[in-house]
């Protein structure tokens, strides 16, 4: 009579093995997401080797031991944080790595000391086990508040086959603690508990590779949405793009008080260069003016054509002392350079207003707006200039 243990650890295999393909296809043919994609996918083999084990336990093969299976097991967690924190662009947790080490060591010298360590040893691989998965549910819960607007119950939704992996881990534990459990350290035995996890398993991994597809394709259609809503003349972000950011960067202000500035801009004069060389050389010029900017941008800067020859610059926990020395840098760049065109190199200016988010600003909207009449100040006075906006309302500013 076959062991059930035995056949639903075959199933998982299978079923892990296909996962880690799929994400080893799209890190390697598809290059999306490559990195997180590539750790995910050695997460998910590492969860494999550590079934395939179980499996060979059953069996009788010798390779199987508590070692191997410990090890594989804590390991697939933090390969697969891992790839979250790529995918959300957090710094890595190197003490995951050491934990599972240390932990698996541990392990294997209470097996070796004898079998009523078994319930130390659950306690062991238990907590280390939650601690990257507890982590995995936090970063997934704070990209999808920074990055998607959803209710809070979807967010949930979202983590929550990692939250039942961890429930699934702590509740065999306290079982096993408790004397309701299993009496053997071997999950070959085929014990009711164990067979019942795995069936849990089962569903919780397929939930918990679903979510991180979701991920990657929500941040696919994202960047699909973005694609077509770029301008075509200087290769930018829009205007609807623009706002959507506007809108984000307002709402972490709100939310953690850090200021961002937005500067808007203006070629000077731009309209005789186009009733003078028509509009042929006038995108030329447009397309030398972004390529300028660019070049001038910091990591976290978004730059968008907001109409004509209009751009709009937003800078990230920037203050206005901070955009100005920035803004000031453009413009001399602007003026210092020849754009090339097909009638011969051209010489420009720009003008730029500056304004700072305001502790009163309950929207991105008043602040857009002081930037666009610090601009018309700066082209009254003469254009080629840099206004501030409002200087004395500013924290900086205050005594």
């Amino acid at each position: 009579m076959s062991n059930p243990l035995n056949t639903l650890a075959a199933s998982l295999v299978l079923q892990l093995c296909i996962y880690s393909t799929v994400w080893l296809v799209i890190g390697l043919g598809f290059q999306i997401n490559r990195r997180a994609a590539l750790w995910w996918s050695a997460g998910f083999f590492s969860i494999a080797l550590c079934m395939a084990v179980v499996q060979m336990d059953g069996g009788g093969v010798v390779l199987g031991d508590s070692l191997l299976r410990n090890w594989f097991a804590l390991l697939s967690f933090v390969l697969i944080r891992r790839g979250v924190e790529v995918f959300t662009e957090r710094p890595h947790a190197t003490m995951d790595w050491i934990g599972a080490l240390g932990a698996t060591v541990v392990m294997e010298v209470l097996r070796q000391l004898g079998e009523h360590t078994f319930v130390a040893r659950v306690v062991v691989f238990t907590a280390m086990a939650c601690w990257p998965l507890a982590a995995i549910s936090r970063l997934i819960l704070e990209w999808l508040r920074q990055h998607w607007s959803m209710a809070p119950w979807v967010r949930g939704l979202m983590v929550s086959p990692v939250v039942l992996t961890m429930a699934v881990l702590l509740l065999r534990a306290g079982l096993i603690s408790s004397g309701l459990g299993t009496d053997s350290p071997d999950l070959a035995e085929g014990g009711w508990l164990d067979v019942g996890s795995m069936l849990v398993y089962f569903l919780v991994l397929g939930g918990f590779n679903f979510t991180l597809v979701s991920l990657v394709l929500g941040v696919l259609i994202q960047r699909l949405h973005e694609l077509s809503a770029t301008d075509k003349l200087p290769g930018l972000a829009n205007r609807r793009v623009m706002l959507r950011r506007l809108a984000q960067e307002h709402a972490r202000f709100l939310r953690t008080g850090q200021a961002y500035t937005v500067v808007m801009t203006d070629l000077d004069y731009f309209k005789k260069v186009n009733d003078t060389f028509g509009h042929g050389v006038g995108d030329q010029v447009l397309q030398g003016i972004a390529h300028l900017l660019q070049g001038n941008l910091r990591g976290a800067d978004t730059l968008a054509r907001m109409g004509g020859e209009e751009f709009m610059l937003l800078m990230p926990s920037t203050d206005a002392d901070g955009a100005l020395v920035q803004a000031e840098r453009v413009r001399e760049r602007i003026a210092s350079a020849e754009v090339p065109t097909d009638s011969g190199p051209l010489h420009l200016t720009m003008s730029l207003g500056v304004a700072e988010v305001l502790p009163s600003d309950a929207t991105s909207t008043p602040v857009v707006s002081r930037a666009d009449a610090a601009l018309y100040r700066a082209k009254a006075a003469g254009r080629n200039a840099v206004d501030v906006a409002d200087r004395q309302k500013l924290p900086s500013q205050r005594t």
